[in-house]
Order: structure tokens, then sequence, then C-alpha cells
């Protein structure tokens, strides 16, 4: 590599730097947006003391931020095949001119197929830019969100598709390193702003190509018009309440007319205080695409049983405020109700029944029929829909014993948790006062 390169990396190695110190310089508690994942962000930090090169590696090696498989792995052949061949069936030509070699992408993972270099996580990228086209055309989109683009290989394909798009990234400050780097270093005369401060929103956003926004800054962001918005395996992994607060930033404050989902669904029910749902969407959406374990999924993860992977990918299309008056919910709610009741197989038409009776009009009948499965199936869904069930006035529905063990005991471990962190909490109080 050419020594005027390495030096226009370090360069925007020690951009992404000073950027990131000015956007959380007055930001405290960054473990708690984190939460778990706080000792990996100060790994991630811990890399930008050596060299892009080696922060992009740590990046590819990270399964929190990309999603590869190892040049030594037994499955890295196998996944590129039959992603290759999908892609295929989708019509999406690897050999074009325009998917050229990511920069600095780590040799541990690449590999070289009809005269391209690849990984495994451009071709999964690739796969979700195909399903994406089935229903709209995204060289005919001019904004994109993305909300935690990770190293930013999604954002990569979907601009080496559509050159012209403008793509908004909203992300945690020490994510957003990695995309900063990856995409500068990939599109070197692209237009740039890093959003450091409130003020820097003020003058308007739409002149750049990209736009790096740290998630802090969500208050402040204006009423930009989004063509399409998309997250991929991030909304199941924060706090509910973030989760929320993202998904009412795209439905009542940002101009979203189409949002991607690629996120947990149906998993088992654990006590981390992660999203027991990962994207509640109100009812002023027409579903495009519902699809429990897409095939994307199960060809990436080929050894991960069905139990542990469970994603539900989604596309919907806003429904203009115009329109809604003329749309009865609660009726179009029973429409798929009736479906839910006249399917025998609780698969992916029963669950797309009832998960859309329940968006579009939620009501006791419904969620007592929803609330019975998630609980007998043992899913991380079923506190939440619960209590939305009680709330409404209905009666919980019986579940299988070893389910109602389960969810007791848990619930029970979590008090535990909750009451000896109270108990620390105020053990350092008193240590404060000296008492």
């Amino acid at each position: 590599m050419k020594s005027n390169d390495m030096s226009e990396f370090s360069n925007i190695l020690l951009e992404a730097k000073q950027a990131y110190n000015e956007a959380v310089s007055n930001v405290p508690g960054r473990e708690k947006l984190w939460g778990w994942g706080f000792p990996h962000m100060e790994e991630y930090w811990k890399t930008t003391n050596e060299s892009m090169e080696r922060l992009l590696h740590y990046a590819e090696v990270e399964p929190h931020i990309a999603v590869n498989h190892h040049n030594k792995s037994h499955l890295q052949g196998f996944v590129a095949e039959r992603m290759l061949q999908y892609l295929g069936e989708k019509g999406m030509d690897i050999s074009r001119r325009e998917f050229r070699p990511a920069v600095l992408s780590s040799p541990d993972f690449t590999f070289h197929v009809a005269g391209k270099t690849l990984t495994t996580d451009f071709l999964y990228r690739l796969g979700i830019c195909a399903n994406i086209q089935d229903h709209l055309e995204l060289k005919e989109l001019n904004t994109i969100l993305e909300l935690g683009a990770g190293l930013g290989t999604l954002s990569r394909c979907i601009k080496l598709i559509n050159p012209k798009v403008k793509y908004f990234i909203l992300d945690l400050p020490e994510t957003l390193l990695f995309s900063f780097c990856y995409l500068r270093s990939n599109f070197p005369n692209a237009s740039y702003k890093y959003v450091t401060k409130k003020e820097d929103m003020a003058g308007g956003l739409e002149g750049y190509e990209f736009v790096f926004i740290p998630s802090h800054f969500c208050p402040e962001l204006p009423k930009l018009s989004i063509d399409l918005a998309i997250n991929t395996h991030s909304l199941g992994e924060m706090r509910q309440e973030h989760s929320l607060c993202y998904m009412k930033l795209f439905q009542t404050h940002l101009q979203v007319r189409h949002f991607y989902s690629l996120n947990r669904y149906l998993e088992p029910y654990r006590t981390n205080p992660e999203a027991s749902v990962s994207t509640m969407l109100d009812p002023h959406w027409t579903t495009l695409r519902w699809d429990f374990n897409p095939k994307i999924t199960v060809i990436d993860r080929p050894t991960i049983p069905v139990d542990l992977m469970c994603t539900l990918e989604l596309l919907v299309e806003r429904i203009p405020e115009s329109k809604r008056k003329e749309l009865d919910y609660g009726k179009l709610g029973q429409e798929w109700l009736t479906r839910a009741k006249e399917t025998e197989l609780k698969g992916q038409a029963w669950h797309r029944s009832l998960w859309e009776s329940v968006r579009l009009n939620p009501n006791i009948e419904n969620l007592s029929l929803y609330v019975e499965f998630l609980g007998n199936a043992e899913c991380r869904e079923w506190p939440y829909y619960r209590d939305l069930l009680i709330s409404l006035g209905g009666q919980v529905p019986q579940i299988a014993p070893s389910a109602q063990k389960l969810f007791a005991q848990r619930q029970s471990k979590m008090r535990r948790k909750i009451r000896g962190m109270i108990r620390a909490f105020g053990k350092k109080i008193l240590a404060f006062l000296g008492i």
C-alpha cells in the first residue's frame, strides 16, 4: 500500500477520534447505553491507538460489528457458495463493476470468486439489498437512514448500488468510529458530516452524502424526509425504553416512507435487560414483507439452532396521514384474526396473521391467543404482551406448568439482582457519607 494512502488513513482515524471526543465530552454514563457491551466498547477504543487498518480488522473479527466467517472456518465455503447462489436467484450479479473490493479488508476473511475479492459479511449485506429490491428500487431512493450501521458494510453496498443516495447513520459514538473510518476510506471523494454538537444540525444536513450522528443527538434531529429507514440486529439488543424511543423517532418525528427491520422475534425468554419486543410498529404501516427466519440468516448461520437464531424480516410502507381516516383498523385487525383462526398450523401464515391483528387493533381476543402461545413457547415477548392484555382488562391464559416455573424463576432471579444492585448502591452512599 502506498505511503500517501497510509497517511490519508491516519488522518481519517485522527479526525474520527477528534470528532468522537468532541461529541461525547459532555455525555456522562456511556456504560449505561452499552449495558452488557460496555467491555467491548473499551476494547474498540484501544484499537484506535494503533492504526485504522487495525481498527477495521478488529471490527471484522468482532461479532457485535460484522458478520464474517474466517478463512480457517470449515463453514466459509458453504456459506459463500449458498449466498452466491441466492444472490444469483435474486438477479444480484456480483461480477458487476461497481462491486469493487473494500479498502483495508482483513486477509483473514477475504476469498476470491470470479476475480472479485469478497467476504461473507459483504455477501450477507448484499442479500439484504436483494430482499429490499424485491419491493423497492434502491437506485431510486434519495435518502436513507440506518440505525446501528456497525462497520458500515450495508451502507457501502447500498452506496455502490446507488451512488447518488444521501446516507444518514445514527449510532452509538463508539461504533460510529468504525462506519466513519470504513466509509470515508472506501468513498474518499464523498462529502460527509460528523455531528459533534446539536448546533451542527441547525444549518441542515441534506447537503452531504454521508452524515454520522451520535445517538444522543436524537432529540435535536431535524424533521428529515427519509425514503428508507433501516435497522438490522440491534433494536432487540438494546433496552426496551431505548428501542421504543427509536421507533417513536421513526414513526412520529421523522418523515419515513419505508422501514426495513431484521431483528429478534420469538427467541427464548431471558431476564437480560434487552427489549422484549424488538420492533414496535403502530397501525399506520402497510406490510410489504414479513418473513420469519429469512433464507439469508439461515444460510449465514448454518450451525445455530433455530430457536436461538429467531429473526423476523420486515419491510413496511408508511400510510400517508391523508389516507388514514379512510381505514378501519378495527375491521382490518379482525380480518387478520379470522385468518389466524382458520389456519391450522402455527407457522408463517398463523404468526403473520396474529401479529398483524395485534399490531392493527390490540384487544382481549387477539391478545389472549397471542399471549397463550408466547407463554407456552417460553418466548421473550410474553411479559410485554401479558402486561398489555392485563391493561385492557383481560385474564392471562393458563400456560404449561414448566413455562410458569421458568417465568417465575427468572423473574425472581431478576428481582434478586435488582435488590442486590440497590443494596450495593446503598452501601456506596453510606460509605460516601461516612456512616
